[in-house]
């Protein structure tokens, strides 16, 4: 669920989401974006002020939500081990993934582990990102995260 169309990496982002079932984009204030977004067969949800992001994945078609900014991508290992995690029952209330930040031409700085895909008959949660949870369980590979 990335959380705004209005980020210049967005495309990106889509692209790496092709092994989620249902993609579901917040913001999609800018019509020519929007026009761009549906071609990756995602749900746009216009912003409504006032109303705090997690509420909007409450009609998803699925319980489990992979939360993403719209300046961040899956790398290759962490869409192998979500494929690989797909196939399986899950009672955890979310997992974690690490972040890694582009932070020039060559580099990147790993941050901490964030929780990210949540299970939202388990977590509610009412800002930008779930809640994180130190003690999830981590799936290998990273988020990686471009400059805005």
């Amino acid at each position: 669920m990335p959380l705004a169309s209005d980020a210049p990496h967005l495309k990106r982002t889509l692209k790496s989401l092709k092994l989620c079932d249902e993609i579901i984009v917040v913001d999609g204030c800018d019509p020519d974006q929007d026009k761009k977004t549906r071609l990756f067969g995602v749900v746009v949800k216009k912003a409504i002020p006032g109303v705090t992001l997690g509420a909007y994945i409450v009609d998803s078609r699925n319980d489990w939500i992979l939360v993403l900014r719209p300046n961040e991508e899956l790398d290759e290992r962490l869409v192998e081990s979500l494929k690989a995690w797909k196939s399986g029952d899950h009672e955890e209330s979310g997992f974690a993934f690490e972040i890694s930040e582009k932070t020039g031409d060559d580099g990147w700085c790993k941050h901490l582990a964030e929780m990210r895909l949540v299970n939202r008959r388990k977590i509610n949660w009412v800002d930008e990102l779930p809640p994180n949870n130190t003690m999830a369980p981590k799936l290998p590979g990273d988020i990686l995260r471009y400059p805005e």
